[in-house]
């Protein structure tokens, strides 16, 4: 762990188990990059905020994440921001990356937003 850091807590993380292993058969995840591809501005829900960025379910198995940085004017206390979408909110995002983890990376700026295909 790195020095100043401290670890999430185990409940933290339970929403996002919660919500179901995410990753599935090779033939699910290629399907979910059909329908999530990069580029595209998609809806979902928050499942959880975390210190590097909050959760999101976009199908029931597809998670994506929106990463701290990956938020307009992010800062190191941006989890205390009333801007940041709570737990439960609805939310836009643009898809931003696909990872090997068979995640879909999200990002909630504005350009990125505004130059997303709907």
């Amino acid at each position: 762990m790195m020095a100043g850091m401290s670890p999430i807590p185990d409940e933290d993380w339970q929403p996002i188990r919660e919500y179901g292993e995410p990753r599935g058969s090779d033939a699910d995840w290629e399907q979910a990059k059909t329908r999530f591809p990069i580029g595209a501005v998609v809806a979902g829900t928050v499942l959880a905020r975390l210190p590097m960025g909050i959760f999101v379910g976009l199908t029931d198995r597809v998670i994506g994440q929106v990463e701290a940085i990956a938020f307009d004017e992010a800062d190191a206390l941006w989890a205390e921001r009333e801007d940041i979408p709570a737990v439960g909110s609805s939310i836009e995002a643009a898809v931003i990356a696909h990872t090997p983890s068979q995640q879909v990376r999200l990002s909630m700026r504005s350009e990125d937003l505004a130059n997303g295909v709907r």
